[in-house]
């Protein structure tokens, strides 16, 4: 299927789920267009899902301290940089206070191979995962993990460029740029 065509089976999905949450009277219209202003409204710089989660609810810092993916907890946060990060223990949660910067994942939590190539992925369905020099890299997937690994101080160094340009732009903005250069194509 065309990328597209896929993005825009995506966005119906998406509307017609909000529409039968709101039909079935769990969600009031009034929660609907808040849920439709956050998805409009997430920060650019960085990939969270649509209530201002980061890092798809994953412990950051679990991964520099276990080496491995450990789901956060909702009752335990840290607001950065527009995100809400989730944490398995506290402890881990005040590791990350003392220094954000440095654990939160790069170019924002968007697949890192996805803005090697100029797009804003979030990783949501499926997270993949690289750590490198004490930096954590998030992937929507293993293939663009894979894709990573195979050359990461190159594809490192075009994405650091790359993310310097697309840091700001809405990633709805960078999707429509690239439709228009598929249909063109």
């Amino acid at each position: 299927m065309m990328k597209w065509a896929s993005r825009a089976l995506n966005a119906i999905a998406s509307l017609a789920l909000v529409a039968v949450v709101v039909a079935q009277g769990s969600l009031p219209a009034a929660q609907a267009d808040d849920l439709a202003d956050a998805l409009e409204n997430r920060p650019p710089h960085v990939s969270t899902s649509w209530d201002g989660t980061g890092a798809a609810g994953y412990d950051v810092v679990a991964f520099f301290t276990e080496g491995r993916a450990v789901k956060g907890k909702r009752a335990i946060t840290a607001e950065y940089l527009g995100a809400t990060y989730q944490f398995a223990s506290e402890e881990n949660r005040a590791l990350f206070l003392k220094d954000p910067a440095a654990l939160t994942p790069q170019y924002g939590g968007f697949d890192a191979y996805g803005v090697r190539t100029g797009t804003k992925v979030r990783p949501i369905k499926e997270l993949a995962w690289y750590l490198a020099d004490e930096k954590l890299y998030l992937f929507g997937a293993d293939k663009t993990r894979g894709a990573w690994v195979e050359n990461p101080d190159g594809n490192r160094r075009v994405a650091d460029v790359i993310w310097g340009e697309i840091r700001t732009v809405p990633d709805k903005i960078l999707r429509m740029a690239q439709d228009k250069a598929d249909a063109a194509n």
